[in-house]
């Protein structure tokens, strides 16, 4: 693949992932959410609500993440409270509100870390690019992966390159070991345009996308 082209899919790769959606009824969802049995339906329900409004509407993604934290933390499943911090800590992000943020990702980051968390979950077939074949240990890297990569948003965000790179290529490694190729293409895309936008280094972002 020649420079040009590659160039060219550097650039539109952003609108590729903001493409990105999951195919769900949100009314179906909202419905089933009003009259779920027990804490695992009702966790699963409203944190697919809250991957639906992510990136539409903040405040009501907020609204269906926050609420999901106490089922988390009241049926030790760590993963999930950890998936939760992090989710609540990219919406601070957005939304402005920076040293909130990077304690949310901090608190996140550190439970995602410990290996005495694998299984704390209540399942994430609610996550988009999840893999059900995946074991305990590697549904931790992966959710340990999406939190580096989170945090490394948000470093973008703080204008902390060293430490925003860090947390790409942290990313980047854990992904790699578990074959998420998912994570992978984004992290990459990431890294890529931190490569070319903040340092000027065009070879090292047109290497990302190879």
């Amino acid at each position: 693949m020649n420079m040009l082209v590659k160039t060219l899919l550097l650039l539109l790769l952003p609108a590729f992932a903001s493409g990105q959606n999951f195919n769900i009824n949100v009314d179906s969802l909202k419905q089933a959410l009003k009259t779920a049995p027990n804490d695992s339906i009702s966790f699963n329900l409203s944190i697919k609500l809250g991957y639906y409004y992510l990136e539409r509407d903040r405040d009501s993604a907020l609204y269906f993440i926050e609420k999901r934290l106490a089922f988390a933390q009241r049926n030790n499943k760590t993963l999930d409270e950890a998936n939760v911090l992090s989710l609540i800590g990219y919406e601070f992000m957005h939304l402005g509100k920076l040293p909130e943020s990077y304690e949310y990702q901090s608190k996140a980051l550190k439970m995602a870390e410990d290996p005495l968390n694998e299984g704390k979950m209540f399942g994430r077939d609610y996550q988009f690019g999840f893999n059900t074949q995946w074991t305990p240990h590697q549904m931790r890297l992966n959710l340990l992966a999406h939190i580096h990569h989170s945090f490394g948003l948000l470093m973008g965000r703080m204008e902390k390159t060293e430490q925003q790179i860090f947390h790409y290529k942290e990313a980047i490694n854990i992904a790699e070991t578990i074959g998420d190729t998912m994570a992978l293409g984004f992290v990459n895309m990431n890294l890529g345009q931190v490569y070319w936008q903040r340092l000027g280094k065009l070879d090292s972002a047109l290497l990302m996308e190879q």
